[in-house]
């Protein structure tokens, strides 16, 4: 699940993990998308659908990805 503290947009994995994902000037609209698009994407299996309200997330204000250094 996707959360926003902040301008920061984290996730919030299964185990209880969090990690920080993207920083947006409307972090939890950008949430809000990123949640109803997991949601198409695992669960109804609509991947374009998922990838266009992603890409509607990228559009917000200030939307950056962090980039992962594992």
């Amino acid at each position: 699940m996707y959360k926003a503290i902040g301008n920061k947009v984290i996730h919030e994995h299964r185990s209880g993990e969090v990690s920080d994902v993207a920083v947006c000037s409307q972090a939890q609209a950008a949430a809000d998308l990123m949640n109803r698009a997991g949601y198409l994407n695992d669960v109804k299996r609509q991947y374009t659908a998922s990838a266009r309200l992603f890409y509607k997330a990228e559009c917000l204000p200030g939307f950056e990805w962090i980039q992962s250094h594992d």
